[in-house]
């Protein structure tokens, strides 16, 4: 725990940090599609910067060219890149500045940790990540899920009043601000966070490489062969009854039929990990999909967003429908989910699956997460059930529907 010096310095950074984002997000002009503007700003540390402090082995002295905060009191010297969001007409091929500014980390020489994200945007109260950039940050190697702060900052000040939120703001605005009340310190609205916090349930694969993946899906294979089959433990207070099913024959059957899509991926030379998904209806019947691959791995079609189609069909009404079958599609939803790749290996729904059911009123959707329980027989395989709003908390609000 901080005492009440460190909690101090640290808010003073933040806000020091917030002030420098917000900078950088008004001199910007707002993309064109979504006129939306988000900065976002990652503080790191190199192998010669934990030399200074004696702590690390010596490595070459390569300049990145990019920007290079001032030395402050906690570490030789802060660093930082910084990344913005920009759109093309097809909205899916969209960055986000999480991302942009995690690319420019590829060209720093002796990376040794992430240490701080900061992020700020045009709405008034603070917005977290989206659901791609929580993913593609918990992949990295360098940034520990547990302890890196993810802050948070709004637009307008609790103390003075101002609102450097929306278009019409400018730097001339924020350089009055930081000018004004000096003696009273600005108050942005902001959160301290974690990727922990933000994106639960990760696949097992998550920081591991093409290889790796393969080989651990394998080793899966093998601990889960043989005469006792798969070890699973299922709630048994929960019960999915179409058909007479407990959970976990329901479980196990889209386990099967998950494995059977993964197995229509045909192009394993793009990636040897196949996905296949599964979903259960309230009405007894199934239906799944696979993962479809490109050569540009951005192009590809995740497996539960390819199921999308399916779940509208049985679960929305039509005007083309007549009015018994439209009372009947209100009546049916999705109740159980569940996508594995062609090992049995069980993954949480992707970041473009996740939002998908939060999003479009799937949210109470029941999804099969594995999670590994520790017990004093040792490590176990287990099978978690959540909701689908369970995996995509505190989502951003801009522009949500009621």
């Amino acid at each position: 725990m901080e005492d009440e010096g460190e909690a101090k310095a640290t808010a003073t950074e933040d806000m020091d940090d917030l002030f420098l984002a917000h900078r950088y997000r008004l001199s910007l002009v707002p993309p064109r599609q979504s006129s939306f503007r988000v900065v976002a700003l990652i503080f790191y540390q190199r192998d010669e910067d934990l030399l200074i402090a004696g702590t690390a082995a010596p490595g070459h002295t390569i300049v990145p060219r990019i920007s290079e905060g001032r030395a402050n009191g906690k570490s030789p010297q802060r660093r930082y890149v910084v990344g913005t969001n920009d759109e093309p007409c097809s909205i899916s091929g969209s960055i986000c500045a999480e991302r942009a500014a995690m690319l420019q980390l590829r060209f720093v020489p002796n990376l040794s940790s992430i240490t701080k994200l900061v992020i700020v945007t045009d709405a008034e109260g603070f917005i977290s990540p989206g659901l791609l950039c929580r993913e593609f940050l918990f992949s990295h190697l360098l940034i520990n899920p547990d302890s890196m702060p993810v802050v948070l900052g709004g637009s307008a000040c609790a103390h003075s009043g101002y609102d450097i939120s929306g278009h019409s703001t400018g730097l001339e605005t924020l350089k009055e601000l930081l000018s004004v009340n000096h003696s009273k310190r600005h108050d942005f609205r902001r959160v301290r966070t974690t990727l922990r916090e933000l994106y639960p349930h990760p696949s097992p694969y998550t920081r591991l490489s093409s290889r790796e993946a393969m080989e651990e899906g394998q080793r899966h294979t093998k601990r889960n062969t043989g005469a006792s089959g798969r070890v699973m433990k299922c709630p048994s207070s929960l019960m999915v009854r179409p058909n007479g099913m407990t959970a976990e024959e329901a479980m196990r059957l889209l386990l099967r039929l998950a494995i059977q899509a993964s197995a229509r991926d045909d192009r394993p030379e793009l990636h040897p990990i196949k996905y296949g998904a599964a979903v259960l209806f309230s009405d007894g019947s199934t239906a799944s999909a696979h993962h479809k691959k490109a050569l540009e791995y951005g192009c590809s079609l995740d497996a539960v967003g390819q199921l999308a189609q399916t779940v509208e069909d049985k679960c929305t009404p039509s005007s083309s429908a007549d009015s018994a079958v439209n009372i009947l599609r209100t009546l049916i939803r999705p109740i159980l989910l569940l996508q594995c790749d062609q090992y049995g290996v069980i993954h949480a729904p992707f970041a473009v699956g996740r939002a998908y059911l939060q999003e479009h009123g799937f949210g109470d959707c029941l999804v099969v997460v594995q999670d590994r329980h520790i017990s004093d027989d040792g490590c176990h395989e287990c099978v978690l059930f959540v909701k689908a709003n369970e995996l995509a908390p505190s989502t951003p609000a801009v522009w949500a529907r009621d």
